[in-house]
């Protein structure tokens, strides 16, 4: 069985792309449909968004998806 490679959104990235785009939480909350709390979770990494929001916000401030990704830090077993 391949392995599964896990990602997981980067809110930093999400918010600091936003503001250098000079658009408010509002504004692009309106624009991929949701609601400015929950983009405002998204950014602060409370919630994550599905892959199909993840998209939508990507094609709104112009960005590739990878841009808004990052993998995990790798887990130590002890």
């Amino acid at each position: 069985m391949p392995p599964v490679i896990t990602v997981t959104q980067n809110g930093r990235a999400i918010r600091a792309i936003r503001r250098a785009q000079r658009l408010t939480i509002a504004a692009l909350s309106e624009r991929i449909g949701v609601t400015a709390p929950y983009l405002s979770k998204v950014e602060r990494e409370v919630k994550s968004p599905s892959l199909n929001l993840a998209e939508r916000i990507a094609g709104e401030l112009h960005v590739e998806l990878g841009a808004l990704l990052r993998e995990p830090a790798p887990t130590t077993r002890k």
